[in-house]
C-alpha cells in the first residue's frame, strides 16, 4: 500500500479512522438512552419530516465508512498516475468522516 508510505496521506488516514471510531463510540455510548423514534431530518418550514430508529443511525455511519473506503481504494489506484488526485481523495476522506461524526452527534443530541 503506497498511501501508507507517504507521511501526509498516512496522517489523513489516521485522522479519518479516529473520527470514524469516535462516531461509532458515540452511537454505542448513547444507544441505550435513545428513544424509539429518532429525528433524522427537520425543516424550518415543514418541521420534522423524517423519523428513524437506532439502526438508521448505524446506516448513516456505515454510509460514511463506505465512502471513505471507496476513496481510499481510489487513492491507492491513482497514486502513481495522479498524485494530486490521491491527496484530494484522502483529504475528502477526512471531511466525510468529520461530517459523519457531526451528523451522528447532532441526531443523538436532538433526539
Amino acid at each position: 500500500m503506497n498511501i501508507f508510505k507517504q507521511r501526509l496521506l498516512f496522517i489523513f488516514l489516521v485522522i479519518t479512522g479516529v473520527m470514524l471510531i469516535l462516531g461509532a463510540l458515540v452511537i454505542l455510548g448513547n444507544g441505550n438512552g435513545l428513544p424509539q423514534q429518532l429525528i433524522l431530518h427537520f425543516d424550518s418550514f415543514r418541521g420534522i419530516d423524517l423519523f428513524g430508529g437506532y439502526t438508521d443511525l448505524w446506516l448513516v455511519w456505515i454510509m460514511g465508512f463506505v465512502f471513505t473506503i471507496i476513496n481510499a481504494v481510489l487513492a491507492e489506484e491513482f497514486f502513481y498516475r495522479n498524485r494530486v488526485l490521491t491527496y484530494l481523495l484522502l483529504g475528502f476522506d477526512v471531511v466525510i468522516a468529520m461530517l459523519t461524526l457531526i451528523v451522528v452527534s447532532t441526531i443523538i443530541s436532538v433526539s
